[in-house]
């Protein structure tokens, strides 16, 4: 399995680099190529790299999307999770609580999206 994994990385890798070479500083193809890099450093256990490159995707998002764009709120929700899952609860909460304010300036209120981050909020004492 590993691998396979370092196999995808290679060919992630390679895009990334294709993509930095022909596409303006900041497009969004960039970040999802940074974002594509995230699922394999995920698999192989690496979340610093994973985060590392969470933020290299968050920075090209917020140079070519908007603050509300789903690229954007899954990233910021993502990062909350792994820095959640290394027990680094203080900067879970900050991307959480972004989340929930960007889902709650633009869902409606009953949207399940919504309710799943109110439910985390809930969690970490943030609503």
């Amino acid at each position: 399995m590993r691998k396979n994994i370092q196999k995808h990385w290679s060919i992630i890798k390679r895009a990334l680099q294709i993509r930095e070479k022909h596409l303006p500083i900041g497009h969004s193809d960039i970040g999802v190529s940074h974002n594509n890099a995230v699922n394999a450093y995920v698999c192989l256990d690496e979340n610093d790299s994973a985060l590392k490159h969470y933020e290299l995707a968050l920075k090209a998002y917020n140079k070519s999307l908007h603050s509300c764009h789903a690229h954007v709120i899954m990233t910021m929700e993502n990062m909350g999770s792994i820095y959640e899952d290394q027990c680094n609860y203080g900067k879970a909460q900050y991307y959480y609580r972004e989340t929930g304010n960007i889902f709650r300036r633009t869902l409606p209120a009953n949207y399940s999206d919504l309710r799943n981050m109110e439910k985390i909020l809930l969690v970490f004492h943030l609503d």
